[in-house]
């Protein structure tokens, strides 16, 4: 049964005459700017690559949505174990629930609602590049791993690394902040808005255009 489309028009199979294709795109200027290559037409009519600007705040929308839960979570594991003096035991659960959560939370979205709860609030799809079709749950499990992988690695490192490998955390962390800046270029090089988790992925961030009078 196909899904409704994260505007709640439609059902979920790609439009007529889509054109994607599975390879990543375009060339590339010197520096980091936004507007650097001109985004391509869309792959089909009524339907544009989603510009980087929406898809961060979809992102800052997902992860304010994570927090509040790791929040909540977090309180109630502390409150239950710390005092009872299984403090590392207790941040060890923490990180487990939250790499497993937030898998949880993109996978499951991007394959049944074709977009993250943040993606969704502002019109926007997670699809297969080649074809608009809803992502298959390997595609998923891929593309959720080289955008986020990085930054787990950094969490389970901060939370498990104590003061012996503190050093190690901070270079660790450092450098997913250095990939995911990476992203952010790679998308903004992209005519296709496509950044290297979409290649590796084959999928593409697309929203509905807006209605023209």
């Amino acid at each position: 049964m196909a899904q409704p489309g994260p505007t709640g028009q439609g059902p979920t199979q790609p439009p007529s005459g889509w054109s994607g294709s599975d390879q990543g795109g375009g060339g590339a200027a010197s520096g980091f700017q936004i507007k650097t290559v001109v985004t391509e037409k869309g792959p089909a009519p009524g339907v544009e690559y989603a510009e980087l600007p929406i898809r961060i705040g979809a992102y800052i929308i997902d992860a304010i949505i994570l927090a509040f839960c790791y929040f909540v979570v977090a309180s109630v594991l502390v409150s239950a174990f710390v005092f009872s003096g299984a403090w590392y035991i207790t941040w060890l659960i923490i990180v487990v629930i939250y790499a497993v959560g937030s898998a949880v939370y993109f996978i499951w979205s991007w394959t049944r609602l074709r977009a993250s709860p943040g993606q969704k609030i502002l019109g926007l799809e997670t699809v297969n590049g080649g074809t608009g079709s809803t992502l298959a749950v390997p595609q998923a499990i891929r593309r959720y791993l080289f955008l986020f992988g990085p930054l787990l690695l950094a969490q389970v490192f901060s939370f498990g690394g104590g003061f012996t490998l503190a050093w190690l955390g901070y270079l660790v962390g450092l450098a997913a902040f250095a990939y995911s800046i990476w992203l952010l270029y790679t998308v903004s090089q992209s005519p296709r808005r496509q950044g290297f988790h979409d290649v590796q992925a084959k999928t593409v961030v697309v929203r509905r255009a807006p209605a023209t009078s």
